[in-house]
């Protein structure tokens, strides 16, 4: 596995050139070997292959290029096919980065089309060079083949060109994987990634950036690619119009007269190689400095966005771009650094204002807390009542959740807020007197309309709270429970005889919390009733005192039931009753 650390710009021009150097000279002298022996057999890509299997496009590039540029030293017509040898760099490069040398058929493929590409080309260039083959070699197989008429003639070295380049390319291969095998891993891998400007994407992240781009319509690596090509191309349309209105001919020493046109195509053969040079120069540095820094910053952001307010999301986050090390130097590498200060400037903000609402939400559930417990301790009869309600609350309001009943109104804040507030459903029997409130025996009419009056006197309470707690939700459901949980189903209920779903849903849960926990636990009035008799009083009152759905998910929840009553009413279910 690779490993990346952060290299200087000057290390890194330092590895690629020695990488380039390396290359040049090991074309050149195998090159020169063969143009002695005059072999049709040229090894001058051992070196471009090396370095564009291991550093990329560009360094095998310039490899190819410089190479041929140096040929010309002791075979003035290497400048003519720098042009081939550059664009075996670019197929060796992309090959390494698409493919595998792994597997049989994808090294035939390599070497297959490598000698069509370099024959095919080279065959063209020296026909119209020369008319002919241009070793030695070649021309006597030619004539040994009785091949003389041009057509024939050319097809027949078009062929010869191709197999003995096929050859050339399949034993320039094998050279450089064994070359490259020689070199130290660590060596190779500092080749590998110093090309790069920030830390290396897998080949999952470049998709994803392909994807990112596609999306994008014009990315940036397009636009920079049409303007270089698109440049280049001008330059060299606008450099043949101009040559084509000189003079008619030109003198060439050892060429005699060439005609103008025959010059041009020489001279943009020549060109092709540094006009590729060129193009893939622009292209690495556009991608290295800027499209792959611009395009996985985009990436990362987008990642950081969509975290939204999960804390563990935008940590990871912040992290994934903080990995990403991008260091070109220039206004990129300053806007990186800025987006990753305010990555994490705002990712600590959330995070303080997180523990500042949970400490409100605390103080919160501690303020309704004290404010019911205000209630219970004037009750000398109501044993956990608070307690026991939230909790049944909580059960009934998650089990309808899971059922999917009311999905419109029960969403996760809504159950936060139902059962936070819970505890004031009872908040207006403050009002009540002692007197009423702990008697101990049956009320009469008119103690009854007192103890009623704590649903009203709830409903106020809160609703000056809310006033005062200005956005505060969660009071709007402890209101609608302290005003309506006792309401029926059926309409009969009280203060306001509501009646179905007009009735707020946090009170109809309640209502079946709240009577269930009378039913089950002792007063100074009554004992409490056996669990199987409560439960059949909650199943009769389905439909007339209850919510039909409240009702079913409640009884559908009974371990859930049983295991609060265990807790709180030990003492009055003995004997197995639970």
């Amino acid at each position: 596995m690779e490993v990346y650390s952060h290299i200087s710009s000057k290390k890194n021009g330092r590895i690629i050139l020695t990488a380039v150097v390396f290359g040049i000279v090991v074309n050149f002298v195998l090159y020169f070997i063969m143009h002695m022996l005059k072999l049709p057999i040229y090894l001058d890509t051992v070196g471009t292959m090396s370095v564009a299997g291991a550093g990329g496009i560009f360094p095998g590039i310039l490899t190819a290029v410089i190479t041929n540029t140096m040929c010309m030293s002791f075979d003035g017509n290497a400048i003519y096919y720098g042009c081939i040898n550059a664009i075996i760099a670019m197929w060796t490069a992309w090959f390494v980065k698409n493919r595998s040398f792994r597997k049989i058929k994808d090294i035939c493929l390599f070497v297959v089309f490598s000698g069509l590409l370099s024959g095919g080309l080279g065959a063209l260039i020296q026909w119209w060079l020369h008319g002919d083959a241009e070793n030695s070699s070649v021309i006597s197989i030619l004539d040994s083949m009785g091949l003389k008429d041009g057509t024939s003639r050319f097809f027949g070295f078009l062929g010869i060109n191709i197999l003995f380049n096929a050859f050339d390319k399949g034993l320039s291969f094998s050279c450089a994987k064994f070359g490259l095998k020689l070199i130290p891993e660590n060596a190779l891998n500092k080749l590998r990634l110093c090309t790069w400007r920030q830390r290396p994407l897998s080949k999952t992240e470049r998709k994803n950036l392909k994807q990112i781009n596609k999306n994008t319509g014009f990315s940036l690596k397009r636009r920079m690619t049409f303007t270089l090509v698109g440049m280049s191309f001008v330059l060299v349309i606008i450099t043949f119009a101009v040559g084509m209105k000189a003079l008619p001919t030109i003198n060439t020493p050892g060429s005699g007269d060439v005609p103008i046109l025959d010059f041009l195509v020489r001279v943009i053969i020549i060109m092709l190689g540094y006009f590729i040079l060129v193009v893939a120069y622009g292209l690495w540095i556009s991608d290295t400095y800027m499209a792959y820094p611009v395009s996985t910053l985009v990436m990362v952001v987008d990642d950081f966005i969509s975290a939204g307010s999960d804390q563990v999301k935008q940590d990871e986050a912040v992290k994934k771009i903080r990995r990403l090390d991008i260091h070109t130097g220039d206004e990129v590498e300053k806007l990186y650094s800025s987006i990753c200060d305010l990555a994490l400037n705002q990712t600590e903000q959330m995070r303080s204002l997180r523990r500042f609402s949970e400490n409100n939400a605390k103080m919160q559930d501690g303020l309704i807390i004290t404010m019911a417990d205000l209630v219970e301790n004037r009750d000398s009869d109501t044993g956990a009542h608070i307690q026991k309600t939230a909790a049944y609350v909580k059960i009934i309001v998650e089990g309808l959740y899971k059922k999917g009943y009311y999905a419109e109104k029960i969403t996760p804040k809504f159950i936060n807020d139902v059962v936070t507030s819970a505890p004031l459903h009872d908040i207006g029997k403050i009002n009540v007197p002692d007197s009423v409130l702990n008697k101990p025996g049956k009320l009469n009419p008119d103690e009854f309309e007192i103890i009623k009056t704590h649903t009203t006197a709830g409903k106020n309470i809160i609703e000056k709270a809310i006033y005062t707690v200005e956005g505060e939700n969660y009071l709007k459901e402890a209101r609608n429970m302290a005003a309506y949980h006792h309401e029926r189903w059926d309409g009969k209920g009280y203060p306001e005889k509501l009646h179905g779903e007009v009735i707020p849903l946090s009170a109809r849960i309640m209502a079946v919390a709240d009577v269930f926990d009378a039913l089950t636990s002792p007063r100074v009035y009554k004992p409490a009733f056996p669990l199987d008799e409560a439960l059949n009083m909650i199943k009769e009152g389905s439909g007339s005192q209850f919510d039909p759905k409240c009702v079913e998910v409640f009884m559908d929840s009974l371990s859930e039931v049983k295991v609060v009553l265990k807790k709180y009413n030990s003492n009055t279910f003995e004997g197995g009753c639970l």
